[in-house]
């Protein structure tokens, strides 16, 4: 599924460190946010590297799309368009 991620973090750091393994699982799209295609366990997998890595100060989201609302997506300059098993989000 398509997942969106953002993600703000206070310590230069830690962000560096939470960059570098969502780097791992999908594309960096903006400043703060990744685009991943995962599944559920990835989800997971995902989630247990970088919760130690999370302060009370800091957030991070992470927004799954089904189908049917990944296929509402609309993209503006320059985005990535998920392109997976015969759907498009352009």
């Amino acid at each position: 599924m398509h997942v969106v991620i953002a993600y703000d973090i206070s310590s230069s750091k830690r962000r560096q460190r939470v960059f570098k393994i969502l780097k791992e699982f999908g594309v960096h799209s903006q400043r703060s946010v990744f685009e991943c295609d995962l599944t559920a366990d990835a989800i997971r997998k995902l989630v247990r590297s970088i919760e130690h890595l999370i302060d009370v100060d800091d957030s991070l989201i992470a927004c799954p799309l089904c189908r049917r609302c990944a296929s509402e997506v609309r993209i503006l300059g320059q985005g990535i368009p998920l392109v997976r098993k015969g759907w498009e989000v352009i």
